[in-house]
């Protein structure tokens, strides 16, 4: 296993960290026997760093990690987030990080995160509402070690929001396809500007670019390595990133995945490896049935839609298979303590479409969004 180092604290984190959002999972609970022996094997193979958020796997995902990693806690970083729409008044983000650390079987945790924002909007709810104060006094007391951010936003708010306190590292999706579509390379040089840790999310983009079934396009990396292992390839070829997370839910991709991250380093490919992942984003480009950029602009939806997410998964759904593009969907938008936020609780206002700069029929495509998907 490689190790980069976290600039605000000198550790030395594994370059494969273990998001802990998708176990394999028995009757809707997460399999303790199969996800436990997951855990086992990716620490043996040198993973130091593990994931989690208030909301993974319906709440459970921490009580798991407390119950699996705390007999190792002392050779591990912890990580988790605070999910900023379950807060509605200060008392909440204290109610809730207490919660945590009792589900995590600990008394720190090594980096908390406000989980995914996506727009100002949300932030400064969140802000005006005493987060600054609230990461201030949780550092102070050493309950946590250091505080960052994920996010989803468009650059110029990425750049607002890790302006706007002195965090110390960020999370962020970043992946072969998405380069040009989220904050992409600009955003790493900017963290690494500020000398900022940086946690990549989404390597694979939700298996789509290790899912890979036509021909045209595995031909373009013919002999270079599979398509999973170019995938994370691309992210490990960035000095900027710290950690790249990987969702791992089968013994598979556990095993591939150490051998990979034990294998490659930065600056690992070729211009030639690059040009060819290069021609599988563009063939995925002229599958797309919304030219949705992801800005944001079109949100919040007065009734609760998230629109961004919706056209995603519709995309990756003609890109790669339509059971995968639902299967994401569903859990992106029905996630446990959050409103269903499906296509179909559109009521056809059409306010989105008077923000949208990319002029998409917005409810047009929700509509499609609706039938395809069943909800």
């Amino acid at each position: 296993m490689k190790y980069r180092v976290m600039p605000c604290s000198g550790d030395k984190i594994s370059a494969l960290g273990f998001g802990c959002m998708r176990f394999p999972t028995i009757d809707g609970k997460i399999d303790y026997s199969k996800a436990e022996k997951l855990i086992e094997k990716a620490y043996e193979g040198g993973v130091n760093y593990y994931d989690g958020a208030y909301p993974y796997h319906g709440g459970q995902a921490e009580t798991f990690m407390g119950d699996v990693l705390s007999g190792i806690r002392d050779k591990i970083f912890m990580a988790t987030k605070l999910p900023p729409q379950q807060i509605e008044k200060p008392e909440d983000m204290y109610r809730i990080f207490d919660e945590q650390l009792k589900k995590l079987k600990t008394d720190h945790v090594d980096y908390y995160l406000l989980h995914g924002i996506s727009d100002m909007r949300v932030y400064n709810k969140v802000v005006d509402l005493g987060l600054l104060k609230f990461f201030d006094e949780i550092k102070k007391d050493g309950r946590a070690k250091h505080v960052g951010f994920s996010s989803h936003a468009n650059e110029s708010d990425f750049k607002k929001i890790a302006n706007s306190y002195d965090y110390e590292f960020v999370q962020i999706q970043f992946n072969y396809y998405d380069v040009l579509r989220q904050m992409g390379i600009p955003a790493l040089r900017f963290a690494a500007e500020k000398n900022l840790g940086v946690i990549v999310m989404e390597p694979q983009r939700g298996g789509l670019l290790s899912n890979i079934e036509d021909e045209a396009k595995l031909a373009h990396i013919k002999g270079m390595g599979t398509p999973a292992e170019m995938a994370f390839r691309f992210v490990i070829d960035r000095p900027e990133v710290t950690c790249v997370l990987s969702g791992m839910s089968t013994m598979q991709q556990v095993e591939e995945n150490l051998v990979t991250f034990d294998k490659f380093e930065a600056g690992n490919m070729s211009e030639a490896e690059l040009q060819a992942l290069t021609k599988i984003r563009e063939s995925f480009e002229s599958q797309i049935q919304v030219e949705c950029t992801a800005c944001g602009y079109c949100m919040p939806c007065p009734f609760g839609v998230d629109i961004p997410i919706s056209f995603r998964c519709l995309n990756d759904a003609h890109m790669v298979n339509m059971e995968s593009g639902k299967r994401t969907y569903n859990i992106m938008t029905q996630r446990a303590g959050y409103p269903d936020s499906g296509a179909g609780q559109c009521q056809k206002c059409g306010l989105c479409e008077t923000k949208c700069p990319q002029h998409i029929s917005i409810r047009e495509k929700l509509e499609q969004v609706r039938n395809e998907f069943g909800r």
